[in-house]
This record gives structure tokens, C-alpha cells and sequence, in this order.
């Protein structure tokens, strides 16, 4: 998710304030949001590179 205020701002984690009542679910949220974020910000900065 990339910030409205701050553009090529890409948030992930604990940030989003996800809340899961199993156990990991924090972590597993973390970790694929982290790998969405990177993605999509490496996407975002090649974009703007052209």
C-alpha cells in the first residue's frame, strides 16, 4: 500500500494495523504485505525511471 501523503511511500506490516486472532497470522501478514510492498516499489521506481 503506498502512502496518500508521501508518494513511492510503500507501507507493510504492523503499519496497516491488520488484526488476526490465530496465532501467526501477524507474521504471515508481515511477511507477505513486505513482499507485496517490495514489489510494488520496485515497479513504482522503474516506472518513474522512464
Amino acid at each position: 500500500m503506498m502512502s496518500k501523503l508521501v508518494p513511492g511511500l510503500f507501507l507493510c506490516g504492523e503499519v496497516l494495523d491488520i488484526h488476526g486472532y490465530t496465532g501467526g497470522y501477524n507474521i504471515t501478514s508481515a511477511l507477505v504485505t513486505g513482499h507485496v510492498a517490495g514489489l510494488y516499489a520496485g515497479h513504482y521506481s522503474h516506472a518513474s525511471m522512464e
